[in-house]
């Protein structure tokens, strides 16, 4: 009777502990995020949107994200955060191409896996 205790609770165990990921949410720490957020000068929220596109059989989706998208920022960016809304393996990856933290102007590219869609939160901040 105790081995049979002990086998259901190891059971148990390796349930809980396979089924963590997917309770969580998005990632945060990995290939399929950007995160460069120093939150004492995220103040002053420059973008916040979400990007959604449904996937196509067999087919790379590719999106680019400019910031300002049609003039001139004099705000110095503080904070990217590009989160995958996926929490499967088989979300996107963004990746910043030019500009960034530091700068008044950033350029992201968002690139879905084949056949699969894009679901990005995108967030920029400045200092003030």
């Amino acid at each position: 009777m105790t081995a049979n205790k002990f086998v259901c609770v190891i059971y148990l165990l390796v349930i809980l502990v396979t089924c963590q990921g997917a309770l969580v949410g998005p990632r945060i720490s990995d290939d399929h995020n950007i995160d460069t957020c120093d939150v004492t000068k995220a103040k002053k929220q420059l973008i916040g949107s979400n990007v959604y596109e449904e996937g196509v059989f067999l087919t790379i989706i590719e999106r680019v994200i400019n910031y300002p998208e049609n003039s001139i920022s004099t705000d110095i960016i503080t904070c990217i955060r590009v989160i995958d809304m996926d929490s499967s393996n088989q979300g996107g990856y963004p990746r910043v191409v030019n500009g960034g933290v530091g700068s008044t102007e950033v350029q992201l590219l968002l690139k879905s896996q084949i056949g699969q869609p894009l679901n990005f939160r995108i967030e920029i901040w400045a200092d003030e």
